[in-house]
C-alpha cells in the first residue's frame, strides 16, 4: 500500500509539472499577424493622381493648421490687450479676405536697430523700424534683402500718419466678433506697429487708453 501511494503521488506531481509546462508554452506562443498592414503598405492601391499630389507636397511647407469643424469656437467680442514686450524680428502679417482666398501682406520691421530676437518694449525701445505694404507678393518673390524691395517700391513704405491709421484700424477690429486666435494675431500686429510708430517716445499709454475708450463704446 505504501508503494502504491508513492506511485500515485509521483504520477500526480508529473501531471502538475506537465500542465505548468504546457501553460507556459501556450503563453509564449505568438499570434500570427494578419496581412492587413502588409496589404496597406503595398502601392497597388495608390491612384496615380493622388500619388502625384502627395509627391508634389515636398515642395511645400506647412504654414498653418485650422480647425474646419463647425462649432469648435464661436466668435466673440474681445478687448485690445495692453501692449506687450516681444522679441524683435521682421514680421510678415498676412490678411486673407473672408469671402475668398485672396491674401495681402504687411511687413513690420522691428530688428534693424536692436538686432534679431532682442527684447522690444513698445513705447520704450527705439527700433527705427518701418511698416511696408507688400500686397499680394508671395514670400518666394520677396528678395532676402527687404531694403531692395523698398528701394524698388518706396511709395509702399508707410508714413507716420499711415502707421497711426493702421494701428487705429487694428484697434477697430475689436468692435467685431472674432476667434481667440484672431484676437491674438491682431494684438501681436498692434504691438509691432505701436513699437514702430512710437519708437521709444512717450505717449503710448495715453494713446492706448484713448483707443480702449473708443473700443468700449463700439462694443457697448
Amino acid at each position: 500500500m505504501k508503494k502504491l501511494g508513492i506511485v500515485l503521488a509521483t504520477l500526480v506531481l508529473a501531471l502538475v509539472v506537465s500542465g505548468c509546462s504546457n501553460q507556459k508554452e501556450s503563453n509564449n506562443v505568438k499570434e500570427t499577424p494578419t496581412n492587413e498592414v502588409t496589404q496597406t503598405n503595398s502601392q497597388n492601391n495608390i491612384r496615380p493622381e493622388i500619388k502625384s499630389n502627395i509627391d508634389n507636397l515636398k515642395d511645400y511647407d506647412i504654414i498653418d493648421i485650422k480647425h474646419m469643424t463647425k462649432g469648435i469656437e464661436e466668435p466673440q467680442k474681445f478687448e485690445p490687450e495692453d501692449p506687450k514686450e516681444f522679441n524683435a524680428g521682421m514680421f510678415k502679417v498676412t490678411f486673407q479676405k473672408r469671402t475668398s482666398v485672396d491674401q495681402v501682406s504687411v511687413v513690420c520691421q522691428t530688428e534693424s536697430k536692436v538686432g534679431h530676437l532682442a527684447k522690444v518694449v513698445p513705447g520704450k525701445t527705439v527700433v527705427d523700424g518701418f511698416i511696408y505694404y507688400a500686397g499680394n507678393a508671395k514670400e518666394a518673390d520677396m528678395p532676402k534683402d527687404i531694403q531692395k524691395l523698398i528701394n524698388d517700391n518706396p511709395n509702399l513704405k508707410f508714413t507716420k500718419d499711415e502707421e497711426r491709421y493702421l494701428i487705429e484700424h487694428l484697434y477697430g477690429r475689436f468692435a467685431k466678433k472674432m476667434t481667440s486666435s484672431q484676437a491674438n494675431f491682431v494684438n501681436e500686429t498692434k504691438d509691432f506697429a505701436l513699437a514702430i510708430y512710437f519708437n521709444g517716445n512717450e505717449g503710448l499709454e495715453q494713446f492706448h487708453k484713448a483707443q480702449m475708450n473708443i473700443s468700449s463704446k463700439n462694443n457697448s
